[in-house]
């Protein structure tokens, strides 16, 4: 058969073959080389195209133009342009040199440009996957103009508003001046769970025992917690409220600017008020012999080495702590020197010394009393007796 007719004869039994629906491809054999022909095979739903440069449509004969892709697949109804699936494998692979491996472009009318949907909860729906020598960026998120505003880069470091991101999370804010970063969590606190936004060092523990801090939203606080217990007051560390009162310690939430567990406070007037109700106390036991305790203590007056030119006066920690050792926050790094004292218990003893003179000058007021109407007694009775 001539070269010729064989041509004619294979064109034919395309023809055929796509006319009835069934796609078929022109493989024509010339000296020294193959070609793919161009070939549209066309039928009741079916549009494929193969062109002169093994471009590949289905539901589109526009190939010839430059720039289209290898394989181009429409759908003008409902459904999926283009669907692979496999047992085992890749479904939908992309490959290509320098341009876009798979590339999704929704219209302006809506709809998904790319989706990767899982069916079993253990399966990856999307991957990128970089080489051993990865140096460009695995993911980008792109603006209008093709400026990439997000990555994740060759290391797996994610950049919000950046496309260098400094470290594994870096968030830079490009938006007005009017705005800033935020991360909203809603909820309705139903069953005793709080929204929060929270930060875990596990390194100091694991994850129910390390240090997490996070803002409250349903009671408006931010808090610290040592354990992330919003129930345990005794495990938050540190609370400050939507009106700026500060606590520490344990104490939430605090009434006062700033309050410490324990009870003692102060409210910007200028003075620290000790926590002293008797709900924190116990074995209490009155004070005696106050005067002979002051008389052991030594005021002086100082300057701080700080504050040369400022003198006051008080009491040296270490000479109160050799009559009182008790009250004295003695140093643990370095024996022998102390880091304070109670100065409230200073005051006490102040306090119960002038009472307990007070109570020695009534006894001596008392007694001077009697001498004077003995010494009155005595003198009229010298009267009567010059008199007889």
């Amino acid at each position: 058969m001539k070269e010729s007719d064989r041509r004619s004869f294979l064109r034919k039994i395309l023809t055929l073959t796509a006319s009835a629906g069934v796609v078929g491809l022109l493989l024509d054999r010339l000296p020294g080389k193959s070609v793919i022909q161009p070939v549209q095979a066309q039928g009741p739903g079916t549009n494929l195209t193969v062109d002169s440069n093994a471009g590949t449509g289905v539901g589109t004969t526009q190939l010839s133009s430059s720039g289209n892709a290898a394989f181009l697949s429409t759908n003008t109804a409902n459904g999926s342009a283009l669907q692979g699936t496999c047992s085992v494998g890749t479904g939908v692979m992309g490959t290509t040199e320098t341009g876009t491996g798979v590339q999704g472009l929704a219209s302006s009318s809506g709809g998904t440009a790319l989706s990767g949907f899982t069916g079993d909860p253990g399966a990856i729906p999307i991957v990128a996957q970089g080489d051993t020598g990865q140096t460009a960026n695995l993911q980008e998120w792109r603006d209008g103009s093709g400026t990439a505003l997000s990555v994740v880069n060759a290391s797996g470091w994610l950049g919000i508003g950046t496309a260098s991101p400094q470290s594994v999370f870096h968030v830079n804010d490009t938006g007005p001046a009017t705005t800033g970063p935020m991360i909203q969590a809603d909820s309705n606190n139903s069953g005793g769970k709080t929204p929060r936004i929270g930060f875990i060092d596990t390194a100091l523990g694991s994850i129910t025992t390390a240090p997490i801090w996070f803002y409250d939203q349903y009671q408006d606080l931010f808090r610290i917690f040592r354990q992330p217990n919003i129930n345990t007051d005794g495990r938050v560390m540190f609370v400050i409220t939507n009106t700026g009162l500060v606590g520490y310690g344990g104490i939430n939430p605090p009434s006062h600017l700033i309050h410490l567990a324990g009870g003692a406070y102060c409210d910007g007037t200028g003075a620290w008020i000790a926590g002293s109700s008797v709900r924190w106390k116990e074995n209490i036991e009155p004070l005696t012999d106050s005067i002979d305790t002051l008389k052991q203590l030594h005021p002086v007056a100082y300057n701080r080495k700080e504050t040369p030119n400022k003198t006051t006066m008080g009491f040296i920690a270490e000479e109160v702590g050799k009559v009182l050792p008790t009250v004295v926050d003695w140093d643990k790094a370095e024996p022998g020197y102390a880091e304070g004292y109670d100065h409230l218990a200073i005051l006490a003893l102040a306090v119960q010394a002038v009472k307990e003179l007070a109570t020695r000058n009534s006894k001596q007021q008392t007694e001077i009393d009697a001498l004077r109407l003995e010494i009155k007694q005595l003198g009229q009775t010298l009267k009567r007796l010059v008199a007889s």
